[in-house]
């Protein structure tokens, strides 16, 4: 059983590319055609982009998975006969989950996959795979949004929460403690131009005391005051101090590429 997951799991995050996937799989309506409907398949196809065509191996396989190693049912007949197994279920016209069931709900490792493209619902596109307790992600997990971003860490009532890690479209990369879905607790933020906060967040923002490093490679050891202002002392790359006690916030800090 863990062994088709993983193989599932390593075909959509691997080596298909999950966005491409969602944004084809707006032609069918519903996942349930896609598994059964040649037809749709070829449509399927010609929706893809020339340059996906070295996919579609891995595509066929990746569909050949979930038709002949798992049993196509619905909720409804799952929670009458209590099952437990290994199943393909179409929740609804655009969420499919693929992996463990347990005394008749959602529980145990698997994939859940969301598609909001026919419904102009770009946001709600996504692929999750990990733990889920009765239709909620719980535990352990990965999920690739339809944008290209993506989390993996831990979850709890569907949300990121715990440790995580965060890859956003832009190139910024947060690592760190998560609350019910948002950035609060400890942890590291990264941008592209290799400016970094170390320290402790608050709702997605730096809220100290942190250490924060620019892309010249200078420092700003900072705390808080009574104010919610970051003061604290900026020092040179080899670190000697520059300059202390500044009243400065990390975003400043940042842009400030070169010290007279």
């Amino acid at each position: 059983m863990q062994n088709i997951l993983s193989e599932l799991r390593d075909s959509i995050f691997g080596y298909l590319p999950a966005w491409d996937l969602l944004y084809a799989s707006a032609v069918c309506r519903k996942w349930r055609v896609v598994w059964d409907n040649d037809f749709i398949w070829e449509k399927l196809w010609k929706n893809l982009k020339p340059e996906l065509a070295e996919y579609r191996p891995k595509l066929l396989r990746w569909r050949d998975l979930c038709v002949a190693a798992m049993q196509s049912i619905d909720m409804k007949e799952i929670k009458k006969k209590q099952l437990t197994g290994l199943y393909t279920v179409f929740i609804n016209d655009y969420t499919t989950y693929i992996g463990e069931i347990t005394n008749g709900a959602i529980t145990g490792s698997g994939i859940l996959t969301s598609n909001g493209f026919h419904m102009g619902i770009e946001e709600y596109s996504n692929i999750y795979y990990g733990e889920i307790n009765n239709r909620r992600k719980e535990g352990y997990g990965e999920m690739i949004w339809y944008n290209k971003e993506n989390y993996k860490g831990q979850w709890k009532s569907g949300n990121p929460h715990g440790y995580g890690e965060r890859f956003f479209k832009n190139g910024d990369v947060y690592k760190g403690e998560w609350q019910t879905g948002v950035i609060t607790g400890h942890g590291a933020y990264y941008w592209p131009d290799g400016s970094k906060c170390i320290g402790k967040f608050y709702y997605g923002r730096c809220k100290g005391p942190g250490l924060a490093i620019n892309s010249s490679g200078y420092i700003f050891n900072y705390k808080f005051d009574n104010r919610g202002n970051s003061i604290g002392d900026i020092q040179y790359p080899d670190g000697k101090v520059y300059k202390r006690n500044v009243k400065l916030s990390v975003s400043e800090f940042r842009n400030m590429h070169v010290f007279l």
